[in-house]
């Protein structure tokens, strides 16, 4: 009880220190303090974003897919064996957080500035446009960052480090187009929620409560915060059956063969199969092919979509405490603060590399490396 108590308060924190850090960040690139908002602006903004994101192999990890470099990462644990590696690896993690913000708060400025219907029903249809999209580039469940069980992503998704240009060039563009239309589903809810209705500090709390509430309903909490696996989240966990494909270099246990003969990336990608899955929540019921809700095949379509509403919903009512509340007064000096500290507290959580959105370290590492690896 104790460690799912502090599981669920580390993930509460996780969360709001990664929106604490995404608040202040955006911010500097928003106000005018550095330039004035134009179009050319935020169009720099996300081509720079987006050129960074291309050369750290982090544009398909911030829309929640592999990253090409993902098995070749696999390939060479000992990243860290020298003082080299190590500045390099640190330098590509702060260079792809760089190319985080930018994209994500270039597209985001285009949408709002240059884009964006000023009616509640062409927002809900920007909303609407956005989820068939994501649902069609089948993206959808990385943005709510939940997965069906027998989750399998289309042929451009899983792309190796070895694929053609073409290959790859096609996987970046639709990596790029998931990434705009979550945006969309992103600004579509914040306008409902906050442009059509009055500023109120509890409306936000409740946003922020009733946020909470729907990822605790979905045993979402956990995903949504970016935490890496620990050993504290066992009470939480249930650990899946061994999966039916065997690697041929893999050697079973029961076989007798000396486990030291099998390649380490074989056997590592072996534990991340069988990675522990978190318990359903009472209002799931187990059956052969996973949980489902009680409205049978349609259960995980609801679970996401409640799942995604919590975050979305959640995330907005505590950035608009942040950026309107508590500081309202927007200034580089709010935003540096505001950046600064919440840097500090994901790194304290370990989630640098998750918001850097590097494949290692992403939420679905262990299903995008199954899935390269079985591609080979």
């Amino acid at each position: 009880m104790m460690r799912r108590t502090r599981l669920v308060f580390r993930a509460l924190g996780a969360i709001h220190a990664g929106i604490v850090f995404w608040v202040g960040s955006a911010g500097l690139l928003t106000s005018d303090a550095l330039f004035e908002p134009t179009l050319v602006r935020e169009i720099v903004y996300t081509l720079v974003g987006l050129a960074i994101v291309i050369s750290t192999d982090t544009l398909r990890g911030n829309a929640g897919l592999p990253g090409f470099s993902t098995v070749r990462r696999l390939e060479s644990p000992k990243v860290f064996s020298n003082p080299s590696n190590q500045f390099n690896f640190a330098l590509k993690v702060c260079f792809a957080l760089i190319g985080s913000v930018f994209i994500w708060t270039g597209i985001y400025n285009l949408l709002d500035l240059y884009v964006s219907f000023s009616s509640p029903i062409k927002d809900a249809i920007m909303i609407l446009m956005g989820l068939v999209g994501l649902a069609a580039t089948n993206t959808l469940c990385d943005m709510a960052f939940i997965y069906p069980p027998g989750f399998k992503r289309s042929s451009w998704q899983v792309v190796g480090a070895d694929a053609s240009f073409l290959e790859k060039s096609k996987g970046n563009f639709l990596a790029g187009f998931s990434i705009l239309l979550q945006n969309m589903v992103w600004l579509g809810v914040y306008n409902l929620l906050e442009v059509y209705a009055r500023p109120s500090l509890y409306k936000e709390v409740l946003y922020s409560i009733s946020g909470l509430f729907l990822l605790g309903l979905t045993d979402s909490l956990v995903p949504v915060s970016w935490l890496p696996e620990t050993e504290e989240r066992e009470e939480l966990v249930t650990t899946v059956a061994p999966p039916k494909r065997k690697f041929k270099s893999s050697p079973s246990p029961s076989s007798g063969e000396d486990e030291s003969r099998s390649p380490s990336p074989r056997k590592d990608l072996e534990e991340a199969e069988q990675e522990p899955v978190l318990k359903p929540s009472p209002l799931l019921i187990s059956s052969p092919s996973g949980p489902h809700l009680f409205l049978g095949v349609y259960g995980f379509s609801l679970r996401l979509a409640l799942s995604l509403a919590g975050q979305i919903v959640h995330n907005t009512g505590v950035w608009t405490i942040l950026d309107e509340h508590i500081y309202p007064d927007s200034s580089w000096v709010r935003d540096t603060v505001y950046t600064l500290s919440g840097l500090v507290f994901i790194y304290m959580f370990g989630l640098v590399m998750a918001h850097a959105a590097l494949p290692s370290q992403s939420p679905t590492a262990h299903i995008q490396l199954t899935e390269l690896h079985e591609k080979e």
